[in-house]
């Protein structure tokens, strides 16, 4: 139900089709409406004294909410109020101290989403018990490097694949992860826009054709690799050098002549 209602909000586009929605009597529609930064102010402010615990969760995630409507929600008993609250930009931060430390985990994760949660709280709540809080102060814009560079060593690959795509990472970071164990943590590095050149090589040699064929794909990649990777033993990881906008035509062609994938192959998949 929550997709429903996350792909409604997408939806609307103007404060009429936000005012249509809050009429309509459909619960989602009106939870969404009152989440839409396109709902009229008026409207928010009526709503926000509703003792209906969804409607105020919506607007306490409402990016138009005040910040002290947000202080006032930090403060409800309904711990999904409190989560939606912790995770607005535009929480008071003296609030997020508390809810940092909710006894609801969710409300903690709130807190790890914000963008404007101040480094010490990031830095606590990755040493939280709930691994949940965890993946997402590493998913943080603003996660501090010292956290990336710790949890890089994790023994657990899908925290270190969410230090591999983080845009805090270091260069050099970035360079002990090519040879990382786990080839998906590489193949996350492969497909990063901004990519360094010195990554790109050493994982444009890598034993996994994925990998590579990330590497091929990669609008950073120089024009030098992509020669190489032209040449490569398989044919999608040639297939992604021909459909590179930076190949060149001679790039192009020798990719061509040592085959590509065929047309009916991706509907196999």
């Amino acid at each position: 139900m929550d997709d429903d209602k996350d792909l409604f909000l997408a939806s609307i586009e103007s404060s009429a089709q936000a005012e249509k929605a809050l009429d309509s009597g459909e619960f989602w529609h009106i939870t969404a409406a009152l989440e839409s930064p396109f709902l009229a102010m008026s409207l928010l402010e009526k709503y926000r004294h509703s003792e209906n615990g969804a409607h105020l969760t919506s607007i306490a995630a409402n990016p138009q909410a005040m910040p002290e409507w947000l202080s006032e929600f930090a403060q409800k008993e309904n711990e999904w109020i409190r989560a939606a609250a912790a995770a607005n930009p535009a929480i008071p931060p003296q609030d997020l101290f508390g809810l940092a430390q909710d006894s609801q985990w969710w409300v903690r994760r709130g807190v790890a989403a914000n963008p404007n949660a101040d480094t010490s709280l990031l830095v606590a709540l990755a040493d939280d018990s709930e691994p949940d809080v965890v993946e997402t102060v590493l998913q943080n814009p603003a996660c501090p490097r010292e956290i990336l560079s710790r949890y890089a060593k994790s023994d657990d690959s899908s925290l270190r694949k969410k230090v591999a795509v983080h845009s805090n990472t270091s260069g050099d970071l970035l360079l002990s992860l090519t040879t990382d164990e786990d080839d998906w943590v590489r193949d996350a590095l492969a497909d990063r826009e901004d990519a360094p050149a010195q990554v790109l090589q050493i994982l444009g040699s890598d034993a996994e054709a994925h990998v590579r064929k990330g590497v091929a794909a990669n609008r950073n990649s120089p024009v030098e690799l992509l020669a190489e990777l032209a040449l490569d033993s398989d044919e999608d990881v040639r297939g992604a050098v021909f459909n590179n906008p930076l190949s060149t035509e001679q790039i192009r062609a020798s990719a061509a002549l040592l085959g590509l994938p065929g047309k009916g192959d991706d509907d196999d998949d």
